[in-house]
């Protein structure tokens, strides 16, 4: 049976895309097949769903982390979350600094390559790490909220209503008192969860890229996992939706 390798990369320098591009052709060459976001044509469909089933259909993903992106990080968490075979890479002239400011993913192992030929021996190399074992779910604390960056009317309406509608306790990270947020710290909490709920924030200051990386890292991990996750700005319906929703995850309804 032919193994099918998902390679997700940001398409943001056209050296280190195009570079990816044409490692795939070569390390696919006969076997194993290896298909790089790009060739899939997205039009007309929600960008989430086709990713999901792009990531469900392939026995692995390598994720490109060259460039911190939010989609990338997103499909890393969802891999970890199918607990598909993962593999990190990244271009070795590429400056370090933005991923270590993120503290999100600069500290899972990843492979540098310098040319295409060092990329194309990095993917054919065996995978030889299992996948992320999952923990066991928190029914005490089933909910876990990822808090905004500042404390404002959003951040106030998220936690009343977490507290108000959902009427069960949570879980929080709240950067405002922890600085830095590993990958593996993020997985053990967002995976023992029954719903996660994050804020993302429409800005472009560094300090809400970060707060995006993490959120796009926990949602990709919760659909991976199936089970339900609110991106904030939140409505009541949204709430309610992941509140009927914990039942069928094996959790009793509020009361």
């Amino acid at each position: 049976m032919t193994h099918t390798t998902f390679v997700a990369f940001s398409s943001g320098d056209k050296f280190v895309s195009d570079a990816i591009g044409e490692a795939c052709k070569t390390a696919s060459s006969p076997e194993p097949v290896f298909i790089p976001w790009n060739r899939h044509d997205t039009s007309g469909q929600p960008i989430d769903r086709s990713v999901y089933s792009w990531v469900e259909n392939a026995d692995a993903l390598v994720a490109d982390i060259s460039e911190p992106n939010h989609n990338v990080t997103y499909e890393v968490g969802l891999a970890l979350g199918t607990q598909r075979s993962l593999r990190l890479i990244r271009a070795g002239n590429k400056d370090r600094k933005l991923l270590e400011e993120i503290g999100l993913l600069h500290n899972i192992g990843h492979d540098d390559f310098n040319d295409q030929d060092q990329l194309v021996a990095i993917l054919r190399r065996p995978y030889t790490t299992p996948p992320w074992p999952r923990p066991k779910r928190n029914s005490e604390q089933p909910v876990y909220v990822f808090q905004s960056s500042q404390t404002d009317d959003l951040l106030r309406r998220t936690l009343s209503d977490v507290k108000k509608i959902l009427r069960m306790r949570f879980r929080s990270f709240n950067p405002q008192e922890i600085d830095r947020l590993t990958a593996t710290e993020a997985f053990e909490q967002v995976a023992q969860s029954f719903g996660l709920i994050a804020i993302w924030h429409e800005a472009s200051d560094p300090e809400s890229f970060r707060q995006n990386q993490r959120a796009a890292f926990a949602i990709g991990i919760a659909r991976g996992s199936t089970f339900p996750s609110c991106c904030s700005p939140a409505t009541r319906r949204a709430f309610l939706w992941i509140s009927t929703s914990l039942p069928r995850a094996g959790m009793p309804s509020p009361t």
